[in-house]
């Protein structure tokens, strides 16, 4: 198992994209509503980021 930290946006988005090539990749968000982890769960989805979601 492997685990990384981010303390940009960006960084991790950036490492998401690049391991969604990889073959059996799991993802594990662990955060509060405050952190607004939703702006990671969004592109895991194909989705755009909701500016000022909530």
């Amino acid at each position: 198992m492997h685990s990384q930290h981010f303390a940009q946006l960006s960084d991790l988005l950036a490492c998401l994209d690049a391991c969604a090539e990889m073959a059996a990749t799991t993802v594990l968000v662990k955060g509060s509503r405050y952190m607004k982890m939703e702006r990671v769960v969004q592109p895991l989805l194909g989705q755009e980021i909701s500016v000022g979601a909530h």
